[in-house]
């Protein structure tokens, strides 16, 4: 957290000497839904996406004691060795808190986790920070990221909870069972039902 705030000093007297004190953009807004969407590919192989505001998550699982306005400002400004050690912090954990919970109380964590690049994360900080120095610029929402994992079990799934953490709340959750066939040069055109 000191390292957070000997980054946010700097940033601070600059805004300060030049823009009209007011919120980062979504800082004055309800956070947008989550989605969670979840397939059983196999019997006993689960994919999740993650459809989250990527930064506001990562300001919610780190906890900070400091406003949304003032996380955004601080990590846009970071070294990226900085920002990296924030970033993979919060993203562990997310990690270990989402779980799949089998109905005899077996937890079952997601591995191959695909997260959003950290230049990329850091570009769209700094484009919050920019946007709020326009007017109007407030109302811009962060965007949405989509995260990508799986987990595998030893026994097959017919029912299974699902445990998520406390910053991707609310979500809307999406779930089925994944129905796959081939398609070859004999049968190109297949119906689909659902």
């Amino acid at each position: 957290m000191k390292k957070m705030r000997l980054y946010l000093a700097p940033l601070l007297v600059g805004f300060l000497a030049g823009w009209v004190a007011g919120p980062l953009p979504g800082a004055a807004h309800e956070v947008e839904s989550y989605r969670i969407s979840v397939v059983l590919r196999d019997q006993n192989h689960v994919s999740i996406t993650l459809y989250i505001a990527y930064l506001d998550a990562l300001h919610r699982a780190l906890g900070t004691d400091v406003s949304f306005s003032e996380f955004i400002l601080a990590h846009a400004s970071m070294n990226q060795d900085d920002l990296g050690r924030d970033l993979s912090r919060a993203q562990a954990l997310l990690e270990k808190e989402l779980q799949l919970v089998l109905p005899k109380g077996q937890t079952v964590g997601f591995t191959n986790w695909k997260w959003p690049d950290p230049l990329k994360t850091q570009a769209d900080m700094r484009q919050l920070v920019m946007a709020a120095m326009i007017p109007g610029g407030d109302h811009m929402h962060a965007a949405i990221a989509e995260v990508t994992a799986e987990a595998q079990t030893s026994v097959a799934i017919t029912k299974v909870k699902l445990h998520l953490p406390a910053a991707l709340l609310p979500s809307l959750l999406v779930f089925y069972r994944a129905n796959q066939i081939w398609v070859d040069r004999n049968a190109p055109v297949q119906e689909l039902r659902f």
